[in-house]
């Protein structure tokens, strides 16, 4: 696998080569601005669970409702949202 892959060289989420990203031994996950999710890598899936497999499409903040309430994720939130 190429070490020097760069996500910021891709102008569209539909040009992202999903595949490599899927080979990964490392959790990649890619929202939306509303944070949905777009895509989740195989690690992170089996990583998570469960609740890794069916993540595509749904709301972060509906899925790990327990971050609502944890501080690092909250300013997460508020600095994207400004």
């Amino acid at each position: 696998m190429n070490s020097e892959f760069l996500i910021t060289e891709y102008k569209k989420f539909s040009d992202i080569p999903l595949n490599k990203l899927d080979n990964f031994k490392f959790s990649v996950y890619i929202m939306d601005f509303a944070w949905n999710y777009l895509f989740v890598n195989a690690f992170a899936q089996n990583n998570l669970g469960e609740r890794g497999r069916n993540l595509v499409g749904k709301n972060m903040w509906e899925v790990f409702v327990e971050l609502t309430t944890d501080p690092s994720f909250l300013t997460l939130r508020k600095n994207s949202e400004s």
